[in-house]
C-alpha cells in the first residue's frame, strides 16, 4: 500500500473514533440529564434524541429508548410524543427487516400524525408505510400509500418529496412487472430533479 493510501485510511480510521467518541459524549451527557427531574416533554425530547443517536450504533438500546416515550405518553396521554415513539419502532423494525412489525408501527406512527394534522409528517409517514408494503410484496397497499404520499407532496409544492413519491410509485410498477410505466415514473422523477437543480442555481445565483 502506498502513501497516499495510508494517509487516506489514517484519516479515515480518525474520523470515525472521532464520530465514536462524540457519539458517547453525546449518549452519556443526554443518559445523565435523564436521572434529572424532568418535565414529560423534556424527558421525552431526550429519549427521542438518545434513540436517534443510538440505532446506528445499539439497535437494541434504541428499542428501549422508543419503548420509554411510548409508555410515559400513553400514561399521560400524549399523541404528540406517541408519534415519536412509534416513528422510531418502525424505523428500528424496518432497519432490523422486519417490514411486518414495522408496518404495524408505521400504521400507528400516521394515525397520530394524521390526526396532528402535520402535513409534512404525514408525507413522511404514507412514504415509510408505503415502503413496509412495498418490501412486504403487498403492492395494492403500497400504491395506496405512495400516491397519497404524492397529493400530500403536491400540495406542499414539496418538490424532494415529489421526486421521492414518483419513484415509489415507480418501484410499485416494477414490483408488479408493468415496465413501461415503472421506466415513465423514472423520466417523470428525471424532469422534476433537472426543474429543482435549476431554481436551486438560479436562486443561488440571484441570491
Amino acid at each position: 500500500m502506498d502513501s497516499r493510501r495510508l494517509i487516506f485510511w489514517f484519516f479515515i480510521t480518525l474520523s470515525i473514533q472521532s464520530v465514536q467518541v462524540s457519539h458517547a459524549q453525546n449518549t452519556d451527557s443526554l443518559t445523565r440529564e435523564l436521572l434529572k427531574p424532568l418535565t414529560d416533554s423534556a424527558r421525552i425530547t431526550i429519549l427521542d434524541t438518545l434513540a436517534d443517536l443510538s440505532i446506528s450504533v445499539d439497535i437494541n438500546q434504541a428499542k428501549v429508548y422508543a419503548d420509554q416515550i411510548i409508555a410515559i405518553a400513553e400514561q399521560n396521554n400524549l399523541s404528540w410524543a406517541l408519534t415519536k415513539g412509534y416513528g422510531q419502532l418502525g424505523l428500528i423494525h424496518s432497519i432490523r427487516g422486519d417490514y411486518l412489525s414495522a408496518s404495524k408501527y408505521d400504521n400507528l406512527h400516521l394515525q397520530h400524525v394524521m390526526a396532528l394534522k402535520d402535513s409534512l409528517q404525514i408525507t413522511v409517514a404514507l412514504t415509510n408505510l408505503g415502503d413496509d408494503y412495498l418490501r412486504l410484496g403487498e403492492y395494492e397497499e403500497a400504491y395506496f400509500n405512495f400516491i397519497n404520499a404524492y397529493k400530500f407532496a403536491r400540495i406542499r409544492k414539496d418538490s424532494s418529496k415529489l421526486d421521492i413519491a414518483i419513484l415509489n410509485l415507480g418501484s410499485v410498477f416494477k414490483g408488479l412487472e408493468q415496465y413501461d410505466l415503472a421506466l415513465n415514473h423514472i423520466e417523470i422523477s428525471k424532469k422534476i430533479n433537472e426543474k429543482r437543480k435549476r431554481q436551486i442555481w438560479v436562486c443561488s445565483f440571484f441570491g
